[in-house]
């Protein structure tokens, strides 16, 4: 694609914003839960199970989060395809900004499978469970709610870890490529 054009600056204008907000709703997200909501729920002492259904089935916060991470992902794809020339410029790959570029892409693939995977798996779990034993559940079901509760928060972690490396090498590659180049 030609970039110089104003059709492709367009293309890429959009593209970025596209990858840039659905970025900070995904990674915002996850540190927000992870590291102040989670914490606060825990040191409060409230039944942290009603806040965790609530959040997982009445909240919308199960159907935003694939959507922000489908589309950062596609968007931050079609933007490497872009400035890789269709992945086949092995200059640009090879350069100093290439490179960090890339390992932020592996970060952010890996944050994309593990949240569709792992995270995803078990949040379809925890709302099919939630939606069978409804608002009160005996203590047998508690315990699966509470066991699934915790895989989710420390999946929540993972890819709360993952997409921050990944958001740390692609916004550093301009400035991080240079002084790869350079040694």
């Amino acid at each position: 694609m030609d970039v110089s054009t104003a059709g492709g600056a367009v293309f890429i204008t959009v593209f970025r914003l596209i990858h840039i907000i659905a970025g900070v709703i995904w990674v915002g997200a996850g540190i927000t839960l992870s590291m102040y909501i989670e914490p606060a729920l825990k040191a409060s002492g409230v039944d942290t199970s009603k806040v965790m259904r609530a959040l997982y089935t009445k909240s919308g916060f199960d159907k935003l989060m694939p959507i922000v991470a489908i589309l950062t992902t596609v968007a931050g794809l079609v933007l490497y395809w872009v400035v890789s020339d269709g992945f086949s410029s092995v200059d640009y790959m090879r350069s100093g900004q290439g490179t960090v570029l890339g390992v932020g892409v592996v970060f952010g693939l890996l944050a994309f499978g593990h949240g569709f995977a792992a995270l995803g798996g078990q949040s379809r779990k925890y709302i099919k469970l939630v939606k069978e034993v409804g608002d009160d559940p005996n203590s047998e079901q508690q315990d699966a709610l509470h066991t699934l509760e915790k895989k989710l928060m420390l999946h929540g972690k993972i890819s709360m870890w993952l997409s921050i490396i990944a958001l740390f090498f692609m916004a550093g590659a301009r400035y991080m490529g240079p002084l790869i180049s350079m040694g």
